[in-house]
């Protein structure tokens, strides 16, 4: 049977000769974080039509004329031109690098956090998706407070969401973005293809998930969660596990046991006939011959005029435990950024500006002075001089009060007492009565 493409841009069929197409989905063993996929194609484009355009996130989708599968949407994001071939790339996930907005969210609540849903109502209008979806179950926990949406992009407060819940994010095919949790049960995933024909397939061993330990990286409590048998161990770090109401109890329970199959295979003919509408190709089960269903995280899909074919598998997760949050990405979303504000402070560069700003009270007085109708943001910083003499541009008041003072008849020395330090000063003054010296000495114990 001959296959014939329609090859779509903005929406629009493609008349110009087109070829090199190619789906690539791809996430490391378990999968954490943001699932990208890419697809790459390359139109004759004689006329410079297309090498000439404007076509930087505009869609890109393929659809079979002779069956009703069709690809996800993709938006393009690259373009090189040799000997009048356009090569272009696309992703199904863009624009979710920007700031996250969450001024909005603090409006209409009375509490100090957020609930997850939420956040994803938020981040599906500020990113543009058609929809945001996650499993309800196992995460009523997951409450972002001021701090952990202060100063974040759209991506870092998903990637928040995913390693709580040991899962992914990825595109839903029909312009959403889902939350794929790791799961024990096969039916939890989505059934990608058929193949009918295929090379040997090489199966590379199995894991099997033994142990979860879940660290909350906030106060540091641990929990821990054991079959007592040997195998794999997964590893959370983050603020809504280990703490009540967290995901890591629902997380263990969907986890334990499950048994992890790597595998490859370099070449399988899917059928176009016994194969799902759209291509969920990442974290979706490929069906070999009857019966045999296998688990893929690693994906390649080519299309041409004999059919679309798949080379991929599970790649082998040959490391004993496995972190959802490894030590890179911990140290680079701990990261301090110059000139942002982290709640009522920031780093501050520039001639005439001091090393440490605050900021209002805090960014919540921000969003208050603004609705007031005073936009401006008031910042106060200091600069700490030879010997440590401190110059404050603000008003420096303190919130505790000495439990007592006292001064001698002369009123040549000054006791101020706090709870548990008392500090003597002493007064020099001229001949008209004015201080010309103010000593201060810690008064010890003994002298008391």
């Amino acid at each position: 049977m001959v296959f014939s493409w329609d090859l779509r841009i903005n929406g629009k069929s493609i008349e110009q000769p087109f070829s090199g197409l190619k789906f690539t989905h791809g996430v490391s063993s378990f999968g954490v974080g943001i699932a990208t996929g890419q697809f790459e194609f390359d139109i004759y484009d004689e006329m410079g039509i297309y090498g000439e355009a404007l076509l930087e996130n505009v869609s890109a989708q393929l659809f079979c004329k002779t069956s009703a599968v069709q690809s996800r949407v993709y938006y393009i994001a690259k373009r090189s031109i040799s000997k009048k071939v356009c090569h272009f790339t696309a992703y199904d996930i863009v624009d979710i690098d920007k700031e996250f907005d969450p001024t909005h969210l603090w409006q209409a609540v009375q509490t100090d956090w957020i609930p997850y849903s939420e956040v994803l109502n938020a981040l599906q209008s500020q990113c543009g998706f058609d929809s945001v979806s996650a499993p309800d179950e196992g995460m009523t926990g997951i409450r972002f407070t001021r701090a952990m949406l202060t100063g974040k992009s759209c991506r870092s407060v998903l990637e928040m969401i995913a390693t709580a819940m040991c899962g992914f994010w990825c595109n839903n095919g029909y312009g959403g973005l889902q939350l794929i949790c790791l799961n024990k049960n096969k039916n939890a995933y989505y059934k990608s293809g058929k193949c009918t024909e295929y090379s040997e397939i090489d199966y590379q061993g199995k894991q099997k998930i033994t142990k979860l330990i879940a660290i909350n990286s906030e106060t540091g409590r641990r929990a821990e969660y054991s079959t007592g048998e040997y195998g794999t161990v997964i590893v959370i770090e983050s603020p809504f596990v280990a703490c009540n109401d967290g995901t890591d109890g629902y997380v263990w329970e969907r986890i334990r046991d499950l048994e992890y199959q790597g595998w490859k295979c370099d070449k399988a003919l899917i059928d176009l006939s016994k194969s799902v509408i759209v291509f969920n190709t990442i974290s979706s089960i490929f069906t070999f011959g009857d019966d045999t269903e296998l688990l893929a995280n690693q994906v390649v899909i080519t299309a041409d005029n004999s059919g679309l074919y798949m080379s991929g598998g599970a790649d082998p997760q040959d490391d004993e435990i496995w972190r959802y949050d490894d030590y890179t990405q911990r140290q680079i979303g701990q990261r301090v950024e110059i000139n942002k504000t982290y709640e009522n402070a920031k780093i501050a560069t520039g001639e005439g500006l001091k090393l440490i700003h605050h900021v209002n009270e805090n960014v919540s007085a921000i969003a208050a002075y603004a609705a007031n109708g005073d936009p401006e943001i008031k910042e106060f910083g200091f600069d700490v001089c030879k010997n440590g003499l401190t110059e404050y541009e603000g008003a420096l008041v303190s919130k505790i009060a000495p439990k007592s003072a006292t001064i001698n008849n002369d009123k040549t020395e000054a006791v101020i007492n706090y709870e548990d330090k008392s500090y003597k000063y002493k007064i020099q003054r001229d001949s008209s009565g004015n201080i010309t010296s103010f000593k201060k000495e810690e008064i010890k114990e003994n002298e008391l």
